[in-house]
Formats: C-alpha cells, structure tokens, sequence
C-alpha cells in the first residue's frame, strides 16, 4: 500500500506526540515534578492527559490506512 503525502506527515506527527508524551508521562511521575508549584502541576497532568487523547487519535487514524 502506498501512503500519500498528508498520511507521511500525520505518522511523522504521531510518532513525534509518542516521544513529548513519553517524557511529559516520565516528568509527571518524577520528584522534580513533585517540587514544582500545584497549580503547575495541574496544568501539566492537564497537558499530559490531553496529549494521550491527541495521540490515541493519531494511532487511530494510522491503524485505519495501514489496515
């Protein structure tokens, strides 16, 4: 199967939302997280949660051309 252009970009864009979320997920449960303010880390449990549904999109997109 040949992908067009615009299904390169969105797994190129998937795979880079795996790695940011990899680290905000490694950051969030880190003691360096726990230091920082609460309203802080509000906000970035609030990031990190919404770049897990963003990238469940991407995967599944990818899993509907790839099939």
């Amino acid at each position: 199967m040949t992908l067009q252009l615009h299904q390169y970009r969105m797994l190129s864009e998937r795979d880079d939302l795996a790695i940011l979320t990899k680290k905000l997920e490694d950051f969030t449960g880190s003691e360096r997280f726990r230091s920082i303010d609460t309203h802080e880390q509000a906000r970035m449990v609030r990031q990190v949660n919404h770049t897990r549904g963003y990238l469940e999109a991407l995967h599944e997109r990818s899993a509907a051309f790839t099939q």
